[in-house]
């Protein structure tokens, strides 16, 4: 059996390589941006390859980086899938989760944290921001706020308000914002020289 690197290691890259960058890495794990540089080095030290190509900016992937996140990445996928399956939260947990898109948590659930507090004291919100989907019967999420006209097989769904999107563009491409608006593509103007 091939001797595997440590596992530690091995979340370091993967994670600095989803971000192309060891602080947000770093701060994404919980650990120093140090532990990440010395947990990638100990990977590209067990590979015997550079994974990284370290810029002014950020990070690149080399093409062994490339090589090893195709098979990493779907596999660290592959275990949250697993693990989030199994979960399970304490029955009388005082958390309540909340999952929506980040303009309406800012928008409208924010501003009213307030009001939650004072009618919950003793219930915490975790507040979750996507824009994917959530599956309720599978993640640890109590309620989820979409846009979407619904209804949705096996769920309550309720509307919140209208939901009317406005566009806004810069005036140069309000022909382009109009066509695509009618599903028509528009002629992109050539760049200039």
């Amino acid at each position: 059996m091939a001797r595997l690197p440590p596992l530690n290691a091995v979340r370091a890259f993967e994670v600095s390589a989803r971000h192309l960058n060891f602080a947000r890495a770093a701060e994404a794990l919980g650990v120093t941006q140090g532990a990440i540089s010395k947990q990638v080095i100990a990977l590209e030290d067990f590979i015997g390859a550079k994974l990284f190509e370290r810029l002014p900016g950020g990070l690149a992937l080399t093409e062994e980086g490339k090589a090893v996140m195709a098979h990493v990445g779907p596999a660290f996928a592959a275990l949250e899938d697993g693990f989030t399956r199994f979960a399970r939260r304490p029955p009388r947990s005082n958390v309540f989760r909340l999952s929506t898109i980040g303009s309406f948590a800012a928008e409208t659930i924010v501003p009213n944290l307030h009001s939650f507090r004072d009618r919950f004291p003793d219930m915490e919100l975790e507040l979750l921001t996507s824009d994917r989907l959530v599956d309720l019967a599978r993640e640890e999420v109590d309620l989820s706020v979409r846009f979407g006209k619904g209804p949705w097989d096996g769920l309550v769904s309720r509307p919140v308000n209208d939901g009317r999107l406005i566009p806004v563009c810069a005036p140069e491409r309000a022909a382009d914002g109009a066509a695509l608006i009618a599903g028509k593509a528009a002629p992109r103007p050539e760049p200039p020289r």
